[in-house]
């Protein structure tokens, strides 16, 4: 039988997948990683927004439910439609997908469950600061449900 689906697999097996699938060149921060910003033109932030755990009625497999947030940063003054490139890039790299979640503490990485991802949200949060140009930052988030389930 599978071992229980812990976060760290579950996060684990979502950033591999992204670094294996994301088809742009872009800087991907990770929650946890600290990098310096200043000098990149463009780069993207990864998050797990939410957990939570289902109940386990009737059952002995876990049902995780979380949040995938995408932040796509492009500073102003660049193509105006890169921002939307990356976004597009994100859109088609986690769209109703199905992550194979590893444990990666045991001999052979098994396969423990699945993620299913929904259909990503895309939020517009750029905001002009009058004075303030040189700063300035096309800013969306992508957010897509999700769900792991052990199998």
């Amino acid at each position: 039988m599978a071992g229980q689906l812990s976060q760290k697999d579950v996060a684990g097996s979502l950033f591999s997948f992204w670094a294996d699938q994301f088809p742009l060149t872009v800087t991907t921060i990770y929650p946890g990683t600290r990098i310096e910003t200043v000098s990149l033109a463009e780069w993207m932030e990864l998050w797990i927004e939410t957990w939570s755990r289902r109940p386990q009625r009737g059952t002995n497999k876990q049902v995780l439910e979380l949040a995938v947030s995408v932040h796509c940063f492009v500073k102003q003054g660049l193509d105006k439609s890169r921002i939307h490139e990356l976004a597009d890039a994100v859109r088609s790299t986690i769209a109703q997908q199905t992550i194979a979640i590893r444990d990666n503490a045991m001999s052979g990485t098994p396969v423990t469950g699945y993620l299913m991802l929904t259909e990503p949200q895309t939020h517009e949060l750029t905001r002009n600061n009058i004075g303030s140009l040189q700063h300035a930052m096309q800013h969306l988030v992508i957010t897509c449900r999700g769900v792991a389930q052990q199998i």
